[in-house]
C-alpha cells in the first residue's frame, strides 16, 4: 500500500501539522501514519497517526498520542510498565495498556519502512521500561508502597485537555446510542464508555449550553444528460442563487455527467474536473472552500463559506451504489456529512431508478442507501439521526397519466392536479419510501423530459410523459424554513430543467462556560453513583432462537437490558475464552457492543443474524452451525450469557463450482442431518447456472435494462429458493431484471471465482496480447467445470449484446459487470485501476462478436447451445 504523488505530499502535509501541536516541553520522537484495524468485527478500518513524545525534563516520561486522519487528536496514553508490543503479521501488531481500564490496539504499517521504524521505536521503549521497573523494586520485607509511576505524567494534562476541547467542537462525536439517535462509531472508539455516556447526556441537554444562530443553505440539482452550458443559457448563478445572496452552505447535485462505459469502470472521470473548474468560478475561492464527488454519472459538490471554517468538524463522504447487484455505479447515491458547531449535517445527492413503471424499485433504491449507510458506513450517526439531512437529486418518481392529460394541464397550470398522481407524494404518504422527509410546494412546471435546445416536452415517437423527477426534499422534525423552491426554466443544454431551493437552518452555536459546568455537574452524578456498590442487571431473554435462517436474509431480535441496582452499570460485549478475541461468529452482528446504564434505565440490544457466502458455505456443509454464546460483561460486576441458536436453510450459493456439479439432488434434499461427502465432478455446468442462463435465453434477454438495473429483493429471494429446491424457473412469473440480479450474486458467490485466482495475473497480462494469447490461456484452466461455465456465461453474454436494441446493454458495460463477477486476486485483494481495465479488455475480447469461434472450438465435453 504505497503513497506517492499528491498523496504523499498531503500526508507529510498532516505530519507537519501533527509536529506542530506538540508543546514545547515535549520532544517528538516518531509520527507514523498507520492503519487502524478494529477489534469489533464489523467495524472498518482507517488511516492514524502514531505519535511518540518524550517528556524534556524526564526523559524516561514518554507517551503515545493518537490522531485521527484531519489531525485531531483522539487519544493519550502514557507508556508505563503496563505497555505491551506483540509483532502479529507481516506488517501488522498490537500494543496493549494493560492498566485499571485495559486497551488494545491492532495496527497495520503501509509499507516495510514504517513497520520498522514503530518496532524499533517501541521495542526500544520496552527495554528502558524494563531497566526502570527493576531500579523501583524494593525490599518486600519492609512492605514499602509500591512507587505510583504514573505520577510522573503530570504533564500529560494538556492533552488531555486538548482532546476535551476538540471534542468540545463536536460534542456528538464520537457517540453512543441516545434517545436522538446517537451511536458508536463504527470505527472502533478509544474513548471510555464513560464519556460516551456522559456525551450522549451532552447532546440530549444541548439546549442548556447552546444559542441557536441562523444559516442559508441552498440546495441545487440538476441532470446535465452528458452536456455543458452552451453561450446560449444563462450563468449558473442564477440557478445557484447567488445573485441574491452569499449564503452559508450550498449543495450541488448533478446527474448524468458521464454515463460512458469509462465512467462505468473507473467512476471518477475528466467530468469531475470539468463541472469543478465550471462551479469554482462561481465561488471566490477566498470566500468559499469546496468539496467534491464523483460516481459514474452522479456528482455533488459542497461549498463552505469560509468563516465557518474553524467550527467545521468530522467531514466524511459516503458511497451507495443502487445499480444492478450493488457493484454498479449508475445510479446510487454520494453521502457528505459533517458538524458546524453543535449541530450535524448529512447531504444527500442520488440518482434513482428510471421509468415510470419501476416506483418499487426506488423505493428499494431509497432503503438501500440508508441501510448500507448506517451499517457499513463509517459515520458516526445514522442518517436520519443528524439534525439536518437533505436529500436532493433525480429522484425519477413519474405522474401516473397519460401524456396528453399532463400536457393539458401543463398548458393551464394546473399543477395540483397533476400532484394527486405524483408517484413519490403518494410513496411518501402511504409510508413505503421517503416518510421521513418532507417537501415545499410545488409551483413550477413539470422538469422533464424536455426537447433538448427548447422549454417544449418531449416531441418523439415515445412521448415521455411530464413529470416532477427532480427533487429537493429535507428531514421531517428539523429546524428547517424553506424559502423557495423554483425551476428555472431559461436553461436548455439538457432534457431536464435545474431545480433549487433556498433554506435557513438554526445552527446550535456552543457557550463554552455553560457547556463545561454542565458537564462537570455529570461526572459529579456518576462519581457519587459509582462510588455506592456493585452494578446489577436484568435482561429480557437470555436465549434468542432464529428460524430459517436463509442466505442473504437478515433476522434481528432484541434484548431489554435494565439497571436494577442503585449505581452506574457499565456493560459491554467481550470476547470468550482461548477464541482469539472473536466476541461472536462471523455471521452474528450485534449492536451497541458496549453502553452505560445510570439505575432505572433500559437500554434495547439488537442482535442480527446477516449470513453471506462464506458462511452460508460453512453452514451448508455443516462445517459450522448457528449456535453460539455471548458474554456481556459489566465492569467490577459478574458475566451475563445470552445463547444464540437456530437452524439454517441450506443454499447452492457460496458453494465450489466443482461440488456443485456433482449435486445430484437439490442441495436441500442432499444436505440434511450431517455432512454429505457428495461426488465431485470435473465436468459440465452447476445445474443452477444453467437454470438461470436457459430463463433469461428463453424470456428475457430482450428485457429492458437486464444486468442494469437492480433486481426485486422479494423476487430475487424467490428465484434463490426455487434454485435451493431443485427446481426450474418455469414457474417464476416477475421480472427477468430480478433474474439477471440473481445470475450475477450466484455467480459472484462461487467459493473459486470462474477465473480461478491462480490463472488472474495470466489472464490479464494475456489481455494486453489479444485474442491468441487469451483463448490459450482460458484453454489452461486445470478445471473444466470452471472452463465450461467461463464460455457458457460468455456464449449468453454475446447473446444479449445481440439483443442490444432492446435491453440497452452495450458491450463495455457488460464487460465491466461480467469482469466483476468472473475474476477475483489471490486473496482477494483489491484490484489495481490497470488491472481493472485489464480484467474488462479480457472479458470484452470474449464477448466481441467479431470473434470467430469456430476457429477456437474448445468446449471439451458438450457444445452448450
Amino acid at each position: 500500500m504505497e503513497i506517492t504523488g499528491k498523496e504523499d505530499q498531503l500526508v507529510q502535509d498532516k505530519q507537519q501539522v501533527i509536529r506542530n501541536r506538540i508543546r514545547d516541553t515535549e520532544y517528538c520522537k516518531m509520527v507514523v501514519e498507520l492503519v487502524d484495524i478494529p477489534i469489533v468485527r464489523s467495524s472498518k478500518k482507517r488511516k492514524i497517526f502514531l505519535v511518540i513524545i518524550m517528556n524534556k525534563e524526564n526523559p524516561n516520561s514518554t507517551a503515545i498520542l493518537l490522531f485521527n486522519k484531519n489531525a485531531q487528536l483522539e487519544a493519550c496514553h502514557p507508556i508505563t510498565q503496563h505497555f505491551g508490543l506483540k509483532l502479529v503479521g507481516e506488517t501488522q501488531f498490537d500494543i496493549y495498556f494493560s492498566s485499571n481500564t485495559p486497551q488494545m490496539y491492532k495496527f497495520q504499517a503501509l509499507d516495510a519502512s514504517s513497520l520498522w521504524t514503530c518496532i524499533s521505536c517501541l521495542t526500544q521503549l520496552s527495554k528502558q521500561l524494563s531497566n526502570i521497573d527493576e531500579s523501583l523494586i524494593t525490599d518486600t520485607s519492609d512492605k514499602k508502597e509500591e512507587p505510583h509511576i504514573e505520577d510522573n505524567f503530570e504533564w500529560l494534562a494538556s492533552y488531555q485537555q486538548m482532546i476535551q476541547q476538540e471534542n468540545l467542537t463536536s460534542p456528538a462525536s464520537p457517540s453512543v446510542a441516545s434517545p436522538k439517535g446517537i451511536r458508536f462509531s463504527k470505527a472502533r472508539s478509544n474513548y471510555s464508555v464513560r464519556d460516551l455516556w456522559i456525551k450522549a447526556q451532552m447532546k440530549e441537554k444541548s439546549d442548556e449550553f447552546t444559542d441557536l444562530e441562523n444559516m442559508n443553505i441552498v440546495c441545487a440539482t440538476y441532470n446535465v444528460n452528458m452536456k455543458y452550458p452552451t453561450n446560449a443559457d444563462p450563468s449558473l448563478s442564477l440557478w445557484l442563487q447567488r445573485d441574491i445572496l452569499d449564503a452559508d452552505i450550498y449543495m450541488i447535485t448533478l446527474q448524468e455527467v458521464d454515463m460512458s462505459a469509462n465512467a462505468m469502470l473507473r467512476e471518477v472521470t475528466e467530468a469531475k474536473t470539468n463541472w469543478d473548474a465550471f462551479l469554482r468560478d462561481e465561488f471566490p475561492t477566498e470566500k468559499y472552500s469546496m468539496t467534491s464527488k464523483q460516481l459514474v454519472g452522479l456528482y455533488v459538490a459542497v461549498f463552505v463559506h469560509k468563516k465557518h471554517e474553524p467550527h467545521l468538524t468530522n467531514r466524511l463522504w459516503g458511497v451507495q451504489k443502487v445499480g444492478a447487484l450493488g457493484i454498479v455505479g449508475n445510479k446510487g447515491g454520494l453521502i457528505y456529512r459533517f458538524d458546524i458547531h453543535n449541530s450535524s449535517f448529512c447531504l444527500i445527492g442520488a440518482h434513482m431508478a428510471p421509468h415510470k413503471s419501476n416506483v418499487e424499485r426506488r423505493n428499494q433504491n431509497y432503503h438501500s442507501i440508508i441501510q448500507r449507510s448506517d451499517q457499513y458506513g463509517d459515520f458516526p450517526l445514522a442518517i436520519l439521526k443528524h439534525d439536518y439531512v437533505f436529500w436532493v437529486g433525480d429522484l425519477n418518481y413519474r405522474v401516473d397519466v397519460d401524456y396528453e392529460t399532463a400536457i393539458d394541464a401543463l398548458k393551464q397550470q394546473n399543477y395540483d392536479s397533476l400532484l394527486k398522481h405524483d408517484q413519490l407524494m403518494n410513496e411518501m404518504k402511504a409510508r413505503r419510501a421517503f416518510h421521513a422527509f418532507q417537501e415545499g410546494a410545488i409551483t413550477f412546471p413539470c422538469t422533464y423530459k424536455y426537447d433538448c435546445g427548447t422549454s417544449n416536452y418531449d416531441t418523439s415517437e415515445k412521448k415521455r410523459i411530464p413529470a416532477w423527477t427532480d427533487r429537493i426534499l429535507y428531514r421531517k422534525g428539523s429546524h428547517v424554513s424553506q424559502q423557495n423552491y423554483d425551476a428555472y426554466q431559461s436553461y436548455l443544454f439538457s432534457d431536464h430543467k435545474p431545480v433549487s431551493s433556498l433554506l435557513t437552518v438554526n445552527v446550535e452555536v456552543i457557550q463554552k462556560e455553560k457547556y463545561l459546568a454542565l458537564r462537570k455537574q455529570l461526572d459529579t452524578i456518576l462519581n457519587k453513583l459509582e462510588a455506592e456498590m456493585l452494578p446489577e442487571i436484568k435482561l429480557s431473554a437470555t436465549e434468542l432462537t432464529f428460524s430459517n435462517v436463509q442466505f442473504d436474509q437478515e433476522q434481528e431480535q432484541e434484548i431489554k437490558i435494565k439497571n436494577t441496582g442503585q449505581i452506574v452499570c457499565e456493560y459491554s460485549f467481550i470476547p470468550k475464552v482461548n477464541e482469539n478475541m472473536q466476541i461472536s461468529k462471523n455471521w452474528i452482528v450485534y449492536e451497541p457492543h458496549a453502553g452505560i446504564l445510570i439505575p432505572g434505565e433500559t437500554a434495547t440490544i439488537r442482535i442480527r443474524v446477516d449470513v453471506k457466502e462464506d458462511s452460508a458455505r460453512m453452514l451448508t456443509l455443516k462445517d459450522d452451525n448457528l449456535d453460539d454464546i455471548l458474554v456481556l460483561h459489566l465492569k467490577n460486576g459478574r458475566d451475563h450469557f445470552v445463547s444464540v441458536q437456530g437452524n439454517f436453510i441450506p443454499t447452492v450459493f457460496g458453494l465450489p463450482i466443482n461440488y456443485l456439479v456433482g449435486l445430484s439432488r437439490s442441495i436441500r434434499s442432499e444436505v440434511k442431518e450431517k455432512k454429505h461427502d457428495l461426488e465431485v465432478v470435473y465436468e459440465k455446468l452447476p445445474k443452477e447456472l444453467w437454470h438461470l442462463v436457459d430463463t433469461l435465453y428463453r424470456r428475457g434477454v430482450k428485457e429492458p435494462r437486464i444486468f442494469r438495473s437492480e433486481g426485486n429483493m422479494e423476487e430475487c429471494l424467490q428465484i434463490r429458493n426455487l434454485l435451493d429446491e431443485g427446481k426450474s424457473l418455469d414457474s417464476y412469473e416477475g421480472s427477468m431484471v430480478s433474474v439477471a440480479e440473481t445470475l450475477l450474486r450466484f455467480v459472484e458467490c462461487f467459493e473459486e471465482p470462474v477465473v480461478p485466482r491462480k490463472n488472474f495475473q495470466a489472464c490479464i497480462d494475456a489481455a494486453e496480447l489479444g485474442t491468441e494469447a487469451v483463448i490459450e490461456t482460458v484453454s489452461n484452466f486445470d478445471e473444466p467445470a470452471h472452463f465450461n461455465c467461463f464460455h457458457y456465461l460468455m456464449a449468453f453474454g454475446r447473446e444479449v449484446l445481440v439483443h442490444s436494441e432492446e435491453n440497452e446493454n452495450n458491450i463495455d458495460e457488460l464487460s465491466v459487470t461480467f469482469a466483476k463477477i468472473l475474476m477475483r486476486k489471490p486473496n482477494d485483494e483489491y484490484f489495481t485501476h490497470e488491472e481493472r481495465s485489464q480484467s474488462v479488455l479480457f472479458v470484452r475480447i470474449f464477448l466481441s462478436s467479431s470473434l470467430d469461434w469456430s476457429k477456437y472450438s474448445s468446449l471439451r465435453d458438450v457444445e452448450f447451445k
